[in-house]
């Protein structure tokens, strides 16, 4: 398992949450963004979806994450 996943987990727990699986996560993510390359997100693809402060913001906090999940 990655760190960023381990963190995550880490996290989610922390914040009295049920931690998701990570690759249905993934998933979720890929169905929103509609990237290009399902294997890769770039800049352009967060840009053309027009979700890409929900992206972020999923990311890097995990109130935003339950917020938007």
């Amino acid at each position: 398992m990655s760190n960023f996943r381990r963190g995550m987990q880490e996290l989610i727990v922390e914040a009295d949450q049920e931690p998701s699986y990570f690759d249905d996560v993934y998933a979720q993510i890929v169905d929103m963004i509609k990237p290009k390359d399902p294997f890769k997100i770039t800049l352009d693809d967060l840009v053309n979806c027009g979700q890409g402060e929900s992206m972020i913001n999923i990311l890097i906090d995990v109130n935003g994450f339950y917020s938007n999940h």
